[in-house]
């Protein structure tokens, strides 16, 4: 669920220059900030609420109502399908998701990713479904990458 943070026009105006200086919005110069802070070693990487690690040759997702486990080349796919679709050349979305997905024939069941609007949705075996913000879409894709390497 979104939340709304205050803060004084002076940061407001920074936080409007970081967006307009990297072609994104407010709430994704703030996921900028934070990704800064995570190379600087200020912050510890990670997303509340959401488990990502490594369990033998398989990567697993915990989103606490649901767990997606995936073995580390569909981990890889996973990991790209989430950049294509939030990355600059999204209107291809559908075919690059399809082409990751032909990975072999179960690839596509350990996809589980739509579009909701400008955010990507994972969907869970059990029918369960997380939405997430494009930013925080990419920093999973990051430690899913990771976790799969």
């Amino acid at each position: 669920m979104p939340k709304h943070i205050v803060v004084p026009d002076e940061r407001e105006k920074k936080l409007v220059e970081i967006a307009a200086s990297h072609n994104v919005t407010v709430a994704e110069a703030v996921g900028l900030l934070l990704n800064w802070a995570i190379e600087a070693g200020k912050v510890q990487p990670g997303i509340p609420g959401i488990e990502v690690r490594r369990v033998a040759e398989t990567v697993e997702i915990d989103f606490g109502d649901f767990v997606r486990v995936m073995p580390l080349g569909h981990a890889k796919g996973f990991a790209s399908a989430i950049g294509i679709m939030v990355g600059p050349h999204q209107t291809f979305m559908h075919e690059g998701v399809k082409m990751i997905a032909q990975i072999d024939e179960g690839g596509e069941r350990y996809l589980g990713l739509k579009r909701r609007g400008n955010s990507v949705k994972v969907l869970g075996e059990n029918g369960e479904e997380r939405t997430l913000a494009p930013s925080v879409a990419l920093d999973l894709a990051a430690l899913v990458k990771a976790a799969a390497e």
